[in-house]
Order: C-alpha cells, then sequence, then structure tokens
C-alpha cells in the first residue's frame, strides 16, 4: 500500500503528456526488446522462420518511434526533472549506441566491414546493459535500497551485508547474462565458432569424406558430368578476400576462400539456352537454393573447397559449399552435391519461409 501510494503522489507531480510519453516508451521498449530476442534468440529464430523479416521490419521501427520519443521528451520544456538529467546519461548513451550499430545492421553494405562485423555484438550488449539500467532506474523510483548506496553510512555489519548482497546479485546476473549469450550465440541448430554462427536447417552436419565426394553437375546442359573433389580442385582454382554476411546481422570480415570458378565449370557443361538457374542442391538431402545466371555473375558467387588456409571443415559446409559475397548467408548452401541447370527458378528453403529470393545485402 505505501508504494502504491507512493506512485500516486508521483504521478500527480508529473504532467499528463509526460506520464503518456513514460508509459510509452516503457511499452516500446519492451516490444523492441521482444522483437529483437526473436530475431537472435535460436530457439525463437527456429520457430517463427516465416515471420522473421517482418519481425526484423517491426524492430527496426520500433526502435526508430523509441529513439524519437526519447529525443522529444528530453528536448521537452516539461521535462519534469531538469535537475535530474544526469540520471538520464546512461540511457540515452545506450540508446544512441543502439541507434548507431542499428543503422549498420540495416545497411552493411553501406559500411565499411571493420564498423559492420562488430555492430550485432555491440547492439546485443547495449541491449541487455539497458535491460540493467531500467531495472536499477525502477528499483530506485520505487523507493527500494540499491547495495551502497550511502553504504559508508552504515554500520560495518549492514555495510558487509550489502556487500553481501551486491556481489551475490553480481554473480547471478552474470550466471543470467552467460546463459542469454550461450542463448543468443547457438543451440543446436545455431552453434557458436570463432565469430560465425552455424546454422543447419536439419539440425545436422553431413559428414563427406573427401575420397568419397561427388559432385553432380546437370539439367539443361550439353555436357553432364561428375567431379571428385580433386577434379573439382583442379579445374579452376581462385582465391578471393571476402567477408560474409548473415541475414540476421552478424559478419565475419575478412575471409580468406579457396575454391573454383562457377564461370569456368559452366563454360565447361555448355549450358542450353534455355537453362536460365542454377538450383544448388545439399548433401543433407533438405536445404536447397538458386541463382540466375545473370546473378550468378554480379554476386561472385564461387565454390569454396577451403577457407583460412585450411580444407573447409564440416561445420562450414565442407567438403564443398557455395559463396555468394553480394548476398546473404543464407543463399550461400552448404554441403553441395550436385548442382542442376533449370529453366524455372525452385523455391528455395528459406525463401519458402518467406526470405527473398534475391537476396542483395542492402
Amino acid at each position: 500500500m505505501a508504494v502504491a501510494a507512493w506512485i500516486q503522489r508521483q504521478r500527480r507531480r508529473w504532467n499528463k503528456p509526460w506520464r503518456q510519453a513514460h508509459l510509452a516508451a516503457i511499452l516500446l521498449t519492451l516490444a523492441a526488446l521482444a522483437t529483437g530476442v526473436a530475431i537472435t534468440w535460436s530457439f525463437t529464430h527456429a520457430h517463427l522462420i516465416g515471420q522473421l523479416m517482418a519481425i526484423r521490419v517491426w524492430h527496426s521501427a520500433l526502435g526508430l518511434i523509441l529513439a524519437g520519443l526519447v529525443a522529444g521528451a528530453a528536448a521537452s520544456a516539461a521535462f519534469p526533472y531538469r535537475r535530474n538529467l544526469l540520471d538520464w546519461l546512461p540511457v540515452a548513451t545506450l540508446l544512441i549506441v543502439l541507434g548507431l550499430s542499428g543503422v549498420v545492421l540495416l545497411y552493411p553494405a553501406a559500411m565499411p566491414v571493420w564498423l559492420a562485423a562488430p555492430a550485432l555484438p555491440v547492439h546485443l550488449v547495449a541491449s541487455w546493459v539497458l535491460v540493467g539500467w531500467v531495472v536499477f532506474h525502477a528499483a530506485r523510483k520505487l523507493g527500494w535500497r540499491i547495495p551502497f548506496e550511502g553504504a559508508a553510512k552504515a554500520e560495518r555489519r549492514a555495510f558487509l551485508a550489502a556487500g553481501a548482497r551486491t556481489l551475490l546479485g553480481a554473480a547471478l546476473a552474470a550466471a543470467l547474462g552467460s546463459w542469454l549469450w550461450q542463448s543468443l550465440a547457438g543451440s543446436s541448430q545455431a552453434a557458436a565458432a570463432g565469430n560465425w554462427q552455424i546454422y543447419s536447417i536439419t539440425g545436422t552436419f553431413p559428414n563427406v569424406p573427401i575420397p568419397a565426394y561427388r559432385l553432380a553437375v546437370g539439367g539443361l546442359v550439353g555436357a553432364p558430368r561428375t567431379y571428385t573433389f580433386h577434379e573439382l580442385v583442379a579445374l579452376a582454382p581462385i582465391q578471393r578476400l571476402e567477408p560474409f554476411h548473415c541475414v540476421t546481422g552478424w559478419v565475419v570480415s575478412g575471409v580468406r576462400w579457396q575454391g573454383v570458378s562457377l564461370e569456368r565449370l559452366l563454360a565447361d557443361l555448355r549450358p542450353l539456352p534455355a537453362a536460365r538457374y542454377l538450383v544448388f542442391l545439399s548433401a543433407d538431402g533438405t536445404y536447397v537454393d538458386s541463382l540466375s545466371i545473370k546473378e550468378l555473375r554480379a554476386s561472385r558467387a564461387f565454390l569454396a573447397t577451403a577457407m583460412d588456409g585450411e580444407l573447409l571443415p564440416v561445420v562450414h559446409g565442407g567438403p564443398v559449399r557455395l559463396v555468394v559475397p553480394a548476398m546473404y548467408g543464407y543463399k550461400s548452401v552448404k554441403w553441395v552435391k550436385a548442382i542442376r541447370l533449370a529453366a524455372t527458378r525452385p523455391l528455395g528453403t528459406w525463401e519458402s519461409y518467406g526470405y527473398p529470393e534475391e537476396a542483395w545485402i542492402t
């Protein structure tokens, strides 16, 4: 009852527009946090595949509205506690960091890779720090005692008790933060590997030994054939330094790829006039995606057989995967076992969940 009465007294000190803006900011923050978790957490990611693109748009819109609301409130003459502006400095800083990193995540192709690569980790850390600030701010406004606040004036026993509570709270926060980070970084479907997030639609990683590997290439071609791994590597070896962009926002910069030119492969196959698309099939038995011949040339696509000086690991799609540098990662089919040239484009795995067929990095 005492807390409720205190809240009522504080509410009466605020004018109505400010109370409404404050409530709107809280609701928008919760909505932005929920949509952000849906995009990045592997559990929700796996269950909301069909809605992820729309959720990403909503997340961006909520962030823009929240930033505008906070900026407007801060500039308003009706701001009720101008003497306590320092209290709002942390949240203002966090919102600026979130806004700038969000812009980088929206337009990664327009940013240098050194800036795009850390954008998602910075955005995630700033988000969870903001949650901590909101909890701390709410505790102060509700009159809860914050450990160590005024501890110098407390008795020794109270000081030690406050310290113990603080250490316990820090330990619990660290444990929660570690669990959240692991949840966001990966699960059975999205395991972490360095700066990479490793996804598998089936939850498995096909392990095809190099001596047993065969790449079957056919369809609308004049000279279909099957390549062993060593025949493929010897066909038209190339080396490329390219970043890798995931549609969820993370970027790996400066990947040193070794592989095979797809244009040279096409020339040997002699495509028929009706052939317009290359369809890539994965050894996992499920994943499929495609590129038009025009997209193939414009996107700098190639088949990768090695990465950073070593044979391509299984978790990265080895022994052979497609890499499409100018498009988001879901077009870069892993564990490629067959390529078919076709007159029409089949529906790709992620496209069947609502992702665009043309996945150009914006």
